[in-house]
């Protein structure tokens, strides 16, 4: 990539919308804070700009598909994350169970480092 990107409201709302219909299909539901949400779905617009495909803005890519398969979102540590807290590291997504209320929690180690 040879300079900054530069990515619309207008397509950030688009894919929001689309993530939102499909997080719901699956029964989850995307961060009530939209503001916040829309910041994570334009880090994987960026993404999709610099690397050719949507890895997670929450996670460093490598930049080589084959070595990133883990990250494209959904990345493969969603539903590790929402074990313990109800929510995603980052909070794009969240089980529907999720109350506002319980957004404290402890400090989350990158999942990476963690054995599944």
């Amino acid at each position: 990539m040879s300079g900054p990107v530069s990515i619309s409201p207008e397509a950030v709302d688009k894919l929001y919308q689309r993530l939102d219909r499909e997080a719901t299909s699956g029964g989850y539901n995307l961060n009530p804070d939209a503001a916040f949400t829309k910041g994570l779905v334009e880090g994987l617009l960026i993404n999709e700009a610099r690397y050719g495909y949507g890895s997670c803005p929450c996670r460093l890519a490598d930049g080589e598909r084959e070595l990133d398969l883990d990250i494209i979102c959904p990345c493969d540590y969603r539903d590790a994350d929402l074990v313990g807290t109800g929510r995603r590291r980052r909070q794009l997504g969240q089980q529907r169970r999720f109350r506002p209320a319980e957004l404290l929690d402890p400090y989350r180690p990158h999942a990476a480092s963690v054995s599944p």
